[in-house]
């Protein structure tokens, strides 16, 4: 698909996705990205990180961006204060109900391994490690039926390492029957949220904290948990490493993660309307 942008006035809120959007593929925020998001708000725009992340891999980061907006966090589930390190909003996946979607997700697909995040932080199930893409605290890991202990559920995390993502998240869906939101951001990992959660409805509770109108919003997303997001806001941008599903829905499509595509897209809108402020974004 070929790039194209929309160019427009500096928006209210400006929301972006962290991984393979906002951050490169060393997971940071280059200079570039940053002097657009400080122009941002230098021309009265909110800044609203919305991510998969749990709260603990958000706080560093919101903090050095000096954002005064909560992170949507959890895809969704928990919206949370970096500054006041306070979680000023949740809804979770209560623990009998994430113990019957793995009983009957266990069932359906045998040998899926299940994990959880949730107030007391991340556990998951020995077989789940065994698989993992990134290094588990040894702590976290847990025997049996030890991923499920009455706390509330931000997000149950499904993989099985037999079947593709699209083979497992077409099961799921069959499973669930509308008990909670299935989506994913990675190629080996199902992310499970309770019903009608997802990043849409928790930008829509920041922006209308802020008295934002929906229309005055653009979002920047590249994976299909973004996807609800980008279709909500006033303006959906894909950046061009994205997946096809979000360049497919997205109003835009702008350059990747590595080539600075959230801050171009601003640069633009800050161009069309504080010239002095845009060029400034694109000094070094």
């Amino acid at each position: 698909m070929a790039l194209r942008s929309t160019r427009a006035r500096v928006p209210a809120v400006v929301a972006s996705d962290l991984d393979g959007t906002l951050l490169t593929s060393l997971g940071e925020v280059s200079p570039r990205s940053r002097r657009a998001l400080v122009a941002v708000r230098a021309a009265g725009g909110h800044v609203v990180l919305a991510t998969g992340r749990p709260t603990r891999y958000v706080v560093d980061l919101a903090r050095s961006l000096d954002l005064d907006t909560p992170v949507v966090c959890a895809n969704g589930a928990v919206l949370y204060d970096a500054r006041r390190d306070e979680v000023v909003a949740e809804r979770t996946l209560a623990t009998r109900v994430v113990g019957e979607l793995g009983a009957a997700l266990r069932a359906r697909l045998p040998g899926v391994a299940f994990a959880v995040e949730g107030a007391r932080g991340f556990r998951c199930e020995r077989r789940f490690a065994e698989h993992n893409e990134w290094p588990i605290p040894v702590d976290a890991v847990v025997d049996d039926e030890g991923w499920v202990d009455g706390e509330p559920v931000a997000k149950l995390l499904v993989r099985h390492p037999g079947l593709e993502l699209g083979e497992l998240l077409a099961a799921a869906g069959e499973v669930l029957d509308g008990q909670g939101e299935a989506t994913y951001s990675s190629a080996t990992l199902l992310e499970v949220a309770a019903p009608g959660v997802d990043k849409a409805a928790g930008l829509a509770e920041v922006v209308g904290a802020l008295g934002v109108e929906q229309g005055d919003v653009v979002a920047f997303g590249d994976m299909p948990n973004d996807i609800p997001m980008l279709r909500w806001a006033g303006t959906g941008v894909a950046v061009a490493n994205a997946h096809r599903e979000v360049r497919a829905v997205a109003d835009a499509v702008t350059a990747s993660n590595d080539d600075d595509g959230v801050a171009r897209d601003l640069e633009e809108r800050l161009a069309a309307q504080q010239p002095r402020l845009a060029e400034g974004g694109r000094r070094g």
